[in-house]
């Protein structure tokens, strides 16, 4: 439809608007360049956080100091790590190591990163009575940092009850906290773990209660107590949930699709300030990384 516009009015002004400018050369940035000519007018993330529309966003990236940085150099530690190995080995280790999607759903991997990301949770944004997404790179990730977060919160909080001095509010505020899935239904036959937590948020209403502060007088109620919704696809773009302060990204996000994702955390609401944590996990020396 706009090829033909532009055929039947060559001579037309054409303005164009949007939200998140495609650029890059991947989405043709030189061909809208040559059609609508160079910006007007910009209204850039701090325009709108100087009017007060928006918060700043507080950017924090986490990656190993042992992380590589290309496939050549991947593969050169790789070989030299199994040296003594034989061919038939290394391939049967490549096959069950070498995919990113193995990487980032580890189970091991998953579980260090839950614990981190509870100790975070519960010291920096749980004060404050607000909640968090994860971001995670599959629907079986997401399923397996649901079981892992909430692995990590019964930790935290047999901790908190084994201290001298144990604080009866934190402890009674980290026993109502829940975490919910949020993903796609799939027509395809799936693992019965990923059906019954999409049943589970279901049940739950997770996504309006997400967005609702924490009470915990009216737990029985409303399940305001979901603290964190996981999610790998959904909820990335058009979610608007001032709550939500935090959101702690464990997938490869880029360009566009970044800028949307982490604008659900810049939301005004009374005493927040928007913060986004990326785990940046790159392939490591070892086949099997656990964080």
């Amino acid at each position: 439809m706009g090829d033909n516009l532009f055929e039947a009015f060559p001579n037309a002004a054409r303005v164009a608007f949007t939200g998140t400018p495609l650029i890059t050369e991947r989405h043709g940035g030189k061909q809208t360049v040559k059609r609508f000519g160079e910006y007007i007018d910009t209204y850039k993330l701090m325009d709108s956080v100087e009017d007060g529309a928006t918060l700043q966003i507080l950017y924090e990236g986490r990656t190993a100091n042992t992380a590589l940085r290309d496939k050549a150099e991947f593969d050169t530690a790789f070989e030299d790590l199994f040296a003594d190995r034989s061919a038939e080995d290394l391939l049967a280790i490549k096959k069950k190591y070498g995919a990113t999607g193995d990487i980032l759903e580890a189970e091991n991997r998953i579980g260090a990163i839950a614990r981190d990301l509870v100790g975070h949770y519960i010291d920096n944004i749980l004060p404050n009575g607000f909640k968090a997404q994860v971001v995670c790179h599959s629907k079986l990730a997401a399923v397996r940092y649901q079981r892992a977060l909430r692995h990590a919160l019964k930790e935290r909080l047999e901790a908190e009850r084994a201290k001298p001095k144990p604080d009866a509010e934190l402890i009674r505020r980290i026993a109502f906290l829940k975490v919910a899935v949020v993903v796609s239904s799939d027509a395809t036959n799936e693992p019965a773990e990923i059906t019954a937590a999409r049943k589970e948020a279901r049940d739950w209403n997770a996504v309006e209660n997400f967005c609702k502060p924490f009470n915990l007088d009216d737990y029985d109620k409303v399940n305001t107590g979901i603290a964190f919704l996981v999610v790998c696809d959904m909820l990335l773009t058009g979610f608007d949930a001032p709550i939500e302060q935090v959101m702690y990204i464990d997938k490869r996000l880029k360009e566009h699709n970044l800028l949307q994702a982490i604008a659900r955390v810049n939301r005004g609401h009374a005493g927040q300030t928007a913060r986004v944590h990326r785990r940046l996990h790159r392939p490591r020396q070892s086949p099997s990384p656990t964080r």
